[in-house]
């Protein structure tokens, strides 16, 4: 929340319109990519070794090299399409960005799930509070001596990530708890990791595909009012999330005692509308106050958040009967509405943003998202009355452990984004 917070307000204003643009997008593209050597391999390591409780130190070595080498293989990848789509981004700080999330910011995510896994949960805690302080120090910094570029950021925070791998991975090595050195991937670990990202890699694309194909189309002009609105909005879900997140849990222990699960979400969802409808039309009423916080150069913004406040209600308690679905262990059906909803959102954006900018953005954006809302109830609905009518539990221990991985992923793959 304070991440994202310091985001608007700093770094919003700071970087101007047009770069923030080229910000969100880039962030956009490469956290696309980034879901598989780092969310991927981050939930790999979680599953392997507090669920199938393998060797902490082998399954370290497997998966910092598949980070490392999946990073390295995508890494040109991802330059490649930055470099066709998005002529007008400089190549340097593509680079920039891809080489800091990719392959750096990835060593470090399985350093930090190698020391939850291994050492307690607030220990990887602890690593993501600091990482994520050191790096908001760091803005701090380079706006106070107003030396704050989109280069100068990804070179700081590539330059403070890799110090820190050095420092940590140093005392995790000395303490005999965590192996840096690569060894041979385990084919169980790569399966793994793909089936993570699949799903993760859906949402990304739904959530910010939007921005990238922006980037890409209306790379001038006022299209840098669209982002920075998104992201006053997305600081209204964060009660929401936790709300979900909180929940999970009890939506696992009503899987195991055959409780409904349609009802559950009805119930979480009710509880959810409390805050989020409210809080839709607060975010309406309020947006004129957010241009002044950014400068006249985001007056536009106003609009941008009225448009899509209630995204704030269908994306937020859309998640509720997605959870459910992971209540009655389906949790291949919930990757396949993301993946169709990911393909949806795209279709959408490549046929309005072109022509209408970002007034085309945010009606796709409101469109896919009553979809996906739509299928999430209608998937839990029609799954429910089977497993009703069939009488029989459901979800197994095993099922209950991969929900909670998975119920990671959310976190794990927006915590690089300010």
């Amino acid at each position: 929340m304070v991440s994202a917070v310091v985001g608007v307000l700093v770094l919003i204003p700071h970087l101007g319109r047009e770069l923030y643009l080229v910000y969100a997008g880039l962030y956009a593209l490469v956290g696309f990519f980034s879901v598989f050597p780092q969310s991927g391999v981050t939930l790999t390591v979680l599953e392997h070794t507090v669920r199938n409780d393998e060797s902490p130190r082998m399954v370290a070595r497997s998966c910092m090299s598949l980070a490392v080498l999946t990073g390295l293989a995508l890494t040109p990848l991802c330059i490649g399409v930055a470099a066709i789509f998005s002529p007008t981004v400089p190549l340097v700080t593509v680079v920039l960005f891809t080489v800091s999330e990719l392959i750096v910011q990835s060593v470090w995510s399985v350093l930090v799930a190698l020391a939850q896994s291994t050492r307690s949960y607030q220990t990887g805690i602890v690593l993501r509070v600091i990482s994520i302080a050191m790096r908001l120090a760091v803005m701090f910094v380079l706006v106070a001596f107003d030396v704050l570029t989109l280069n100068s950021l990804a070179i700081t925070n590539l330059v403070l990530v890799a110090g820190s791998i050095v420092v940590v991975g140093a005392i995790a090595t000395r303490g005999g708890w965590v192996s840096m050195r690569p060894g041979r991937i385990s084919r169980t670990h790569a399966r793994s990791m793909i089936t993570y990202a699949l799903g993760i890699g859906a949402s990304t694309v739904h959530n910010t595909g939007d921005n990238y194909v922006l980037l890409a189309t209306h790379p001038k002009g006022d299209a840098g009012v669209y982002p920075a609105g998104q992201r006053a909005v997305s600081l209204a879900m964060v009660p929401l999330s936790a709300l979900a997140a909180s929940t999970h849990f009890a939506v696992l222990r009503a899987g195991r005692e055959m409780t409904n699960q349609l009802h559950k979400a009805w119930r979480f969802t009710l509880v959810g509308a409390c805050y989020a409808v409210p809080a839709a039309i607060v975010l309406a009423i309020a947006a004129p106050v957010v241009p002044l916080v950014l400068g006249h150069e985001f007056d536009g913004t106003t609009n941008v958040i009225r448009l899509l406040a209630p995204v704030v209600v269908l994306r937020g308690l859309s998640v509720f009967p997605m959870n459910g679905l992971l209540g009655l262990g389906l949790s291949s059906l919930r990757t396949k509405l993301l993946l169709f909803n990911a393909f949806f959102s795209v279709s959408l954006y490549l046929a309005l943003i072109p022509k209408y900018s970002w007034h085309g953005a945010a009606a796709a954006t409101l469109i896919s998202e009553v979809v996906s809302f739509i299928t999430a109830w209608v998937a839990l609905s029609i799954t429910q009355r089977r497993v009703d009518r069939l009488d029989s539990p459901a979800l197994t221990d095993d099922d209950a452990e991969i929900a909670e991985l998975v119920s990671v992923v959310s976190e794990l793959s927006q915590e690089h984004i300010a």
